[in-house]
């Protein structure tokens, strides 16, 4: 994965700052998606224990907001996605080509060049998506730990507390269990 990442740097690089904007506008919707359900929450909270119901308005306009905005970035994330696979990929491929052209004569003359042509279009845009979607996924999940594990902390610190040291534990118990699992595999595989 390394390799495929220092191979793909520089058309990466290229377009860093258009990456940076797809990547921000990922994780404000993947925040806004741990907002949604909080917000549903507490409306209900109010609803089972309300007099009034000036509220609801005032949730209807905030939900309706979040939900509007969500559907909106997607839609902004989606066409800046499309368009950075589709200029990544376009500018990978024509380098591939053009030392696909400089290759020798007794190397060419044997190929299927329409073969080879559709081959290295599949291949860069398979490494740019690979590379586009890490560097998405990474960022995106580690606010996506770091911010529920905040909010758990300032809200229930004992709960927190609590939660961590399962995770301790199951880290500590599910990687020999992996490693036993994968050592049985390998002998009934032979």
């Amino acid at each position: 994965m390394k390799k495929i990442f220092f191979f793909c740097k520089q058309y990466l690089s290229l377009h860093k700052w258009r990456l940076f904007f797809y990547v921000s506008i990922s994780v404000i919707i993947s925040l806004l998606s741990l907002v949604s359900p909080y917000i549903m929450g507490d409306f209900i909270d109010h609803l089972i224990g309300a007099g009034d119901i000036n509220f609801i308005f005032r949730y209807f306009l905030v939900f309706a907001i979040i939900s509007i905005s969500t559907l909106v970035l997607g839609y902004i994330s989606g066409r800046l996605y499309t368009r950075l696979q589709i200029i990544l990929g376009y500018a990978l491929n024509r380098d591939f080509i053009k030392r696909f052209q400089c290759a020798p004569l007794r190397f060419t003359q044997f190929q299927d060049t329409a073969y080879l042509n559709q081959r290295i279009n599949n291949d860069a845009n398979a490494l740019i998506i690979f590379c586009i979607s890490i560097i998405q996924n990474v960022i995106v999940n580690s606010f996506m730990i770091v911010v529920p594990a905040i909010l758990l902390i300032s809200f229930h610190p004992i709960l927190a507390s609590i939660l961590l040291f399962m995770c301790c534990i199951n880290v500590c118990f599910l990687k020999p269990a992996m490693r036993f699992k994968s050592r049985s595999l390998a002998f009934l595989q032979n």
